[in-house]
């Protein structure tokens, strides 16, 4: 399909609409750990951060369970843009609150723990982990060529803050000063002087505090996004005339269209999936070989596709693997990775990392790919590359080539191009998805995404500070850890 053919089928102002909608999605947990490599030298976590922020994102998973069972219940009350509301609105009061509070520590068994940081991000994961739940079945209301937009929109959040805190200051080596301090003794009176060495690390242009009150902005523009794109007659005729309900329906009043949507495509499980256009009569029942769901180009007259059940089940698999890793495993383990060769090097592989996503998702638009051939490649390239970053991790504070120029480069480069391999292969999936299934393979498919980032930040925690299987090191020689 060429560009011009592409541009016909969809309208540009949903476009952006669409893109801007999805920041809200991950934009803010997105945003906290592109602020990471200026945290881990403040917060008294240190190198551990990333794990907690990695079991407490999981642990929110009770999101998406508490939603799909009032949903389930109280389908009439419980509807898909009443929870985006419900997302939006507790996201953004969250920034806001983390602008204020983001540094306060209390003590737990004798050690000082960013509290107010760790509750505030429970609540942004419990959207978020939620969102994914929520914001991929509302896109499966619209033209399936709107899923690429919105993985440009929720990559294009994510490429902002990465560029924001480019201008924040890439995050250099501190300076180690010899102080020296004063004591007294408050029995006898008496002062000591107690020589110590510091890190002083280089100020950023702006404060964490303003980073935060720029990601309370970004969520503002998001929920005005939804808002014309939901309730805006130009947004109504954009969606799928088969799935959605009528342009002028109230979705306030009843829950009519959703018993449509749910006799449209009869979703069992993974292994049964029917057409319900088959012309098969009402005692019948359709072989139950593959997924067969015609897209909203039926109309233009093309021949529907089909996915065996076998390949439908294999993205899955693949979906939960690579979510494991780029949202349990490496974000946990990335301090480890990354610091020993420098806080330059750890700032830039997050940062662009955190650029590349959109990049690849607006590349996937021009070199798109359906071959679960290539997506298994790719797979594995990704997998390869977690391999080497996990074996550098465990060798911490003294992975190869630490000290050079090529260990720094390489370790900024082999991160990159594994976000990049992995948000394709999910991007291909999740259109191959939206194509063939819809409403319900796209929740399937937000399922298995958050299932294996469950998995990875769990196991992660227990080998970082259980088991403490990663070992760091203190900014400065001399200094306690």
């Amino acid at each position: 399909m060429s560009l011009r053919e592409y541009l016909a089928q969809i309208s540009i102002p949903i476009y952006i609409l669409v893109s801007t909608f999805a920041w809200s999605s991950w934009i803010d947990i997105n945003g906290l750990f592109v602020e990471t490599p200026l945290l881990v030298n403040i917060l008294p976590e240190r190198w551990k951060l990333f794990s907690y922020l990695g079991v407490i994102i999981q642990m929110a998973n009770t999101g998406p369970i508490l939603y799909t069972i009032l949903r389930k219940h109280w389908p009439k009350l419980i509807q898909e843009w009443r929870a985006i509301y419900v997302i939006v609105s507790i996201g953004a009061t969250a920034c806001f609150l983390l602008a204020f509070f983001w540094q306060e520590t209390t003590v737990i068994n004798g050690q000082p723990h960013s509290t107010a940081l760790f509750v505030l991000v429970g609540f942004l994961a419990l959207v978020d982990c939620t969102s994914s739940v929520v914001y991929l079945p509302y896109m499966g209301y619209y033209k399936p060529q709107y899923m690429t937009s919105y993985y440009i929109g929720e990559g294009l959040g994510s490429m902002i803050t990465g560029l924001v805190g480019l201008i924040q200051g890439v995050q250099s080596d501190p300076e180690c000063l010899n102080v020296s301090v004063i004591i007294t003794n408050i029995t006898t009176g008496e002062n000591t002087t107690d020589y110590r060495i510091m890190a002083e690390y280089p100020q950023p242009t702006f404060s964490v505090q303003t980073f935060f009150f720029f990601l309370f902005a970004m969520m503002l523009i998001s929920g005005t996004s939804f808002t014309l794109l939901h309730f805006h007659p130009f947004g109504r005729k954009e969606r799928r005339k088969s799935t959605f309900p009528d342009v002028n329906y109230d979705m306030t009043e009843d829950n009519d269209h959703l018993n449509k949507v749910h006799s449209e495509i009869q979703y069992e499980s993974p292994t049964n999936l029917t057409n319900p256009l088959d012309s098969t009569s009402d005692n019948e029942t359709p072989p139950i070989e593959a997924v067969t769901i015609h897209s909203s180009t039926r109309c233009l007259g093309e021949i529907s596709q089909k996915i065996t059940q076998t390949q439908f089940i294999y993205i899955l698999v693949l979906t939960c693997w690579l979510s494991t890793l780029i949202y349990g495993v490496l974000p946990s383990t990335n301090s480890y990775t990354c610091l020993p060769y420098g806080s330059l090097a750890f700032t830039l592989a997050v940062r662009l990392s955190a650029v590349a996503n959109p990049i690849v998702c607006l590349l996937s638009l021009f070199i798109r790919t359906k071959s679960l051939n290539i997506i298994g490649i790719l797979s594995l390239v990704a997998t390869g590359i977690s391999g080497w970053h996990l074996y550098l991790a465990a060798m911490s504070p003294d992975p190869p080539l630490k000290g050079t120029i090529a260990g720094t480069g390489l370790v900024i480069v082999t991160q990159v191009t594994n976000v990049a391999c992995i948000i394709y292969v999910n991007v291909s999936n999740a259109a191959i998805l939206s194509e063939h299934g819809g409403h319900y393979s796209l929740l399937w498919f937000g399922g298995a995404t958050q299932i294996g980032s469950c998995v990875g930040a769990i196991a992660s925690f227990i080998f970082v500070n259980v088991l403490k299987v990663f070992q760091s090191e203190p900014p400065c020689p001399g200094m306690s850890d």
